[in-house]
């Protein structure tokens, strides 16, 4: 072995310099995403939390999602017609963690609308086409994606279903 051939640098410049850096800073990206994602879907379950509070405790206050006293009894009305609103609070002791997520996502999405102009249509909007709707949202939008974008899609759904019902009655 010549000693020229150890030290020669010949190949040290096709070798990457930083790749321990550079997997180190992927992996950190990748950490960084999910726990923001992670807040974010924590942010959410919270707001979801508070505007039940709101709908099923006497004094709740929901200054916090935009809400004021005066909205929650129209709004239980319409989440009555489509069968979201549940008179027994003992039926959530029953319920598992799942279905009641999704009731809390539905209902925050009557909410979303009622907020909206498109208030006026929410009267024709009935439960079937809203659970369809739902079933829609939740096949197109991934599990792995965060539960803020199956909320969007799920009012965007919803709206153009209320504006495509409102083009044809007019």
């Amino acid at each position: 072995m010549i000693l020229s051939d150890i030290g020669s640098g010949i190949n040290q410049n096709d070798a990457p310099r930083y790749s321990v850096n550079k997997l180190y800073d992927e992996q950190a990206d990748e950490q960084a995403d999910e726990q923001a994602d992670e807040q974010a879907d924590e942010y959410i379950i919270t707001k979801l939390n508070l505007l039940f509070c709101y709908l099923y405790k006497e004094n709740a206050d929901a200054t916090e999602i935009g809400l004021i006293n005066e909205d929650k009894n129209g709004l239980i009305m319409i989440l009555k017609k489509l069968d979201l609103y549940i008179e027994d609070l003992k039926v959530f002791k029953i319920m598992g963690e799942k279905p009641l997520l999704d009731l809390k996502i539905q209902t925050w999405a009557i909410t979303e609308i009622y907020l909206s102009p498109h208030r006026v249509l929410l009267n024709k909007l009935n439960r079937s086409n809203m659970i369809l709707k739902y079933k829609k949202a939740q096949k197109y939008i991934s599990k792995n994606k965060k539960l803020m974008d199956l909320i969007n899609y799920f009012i965007v759904c919803l709206h153009e279903e209320l504006e495509g019902k409102e083009k044809r009655y007019a």
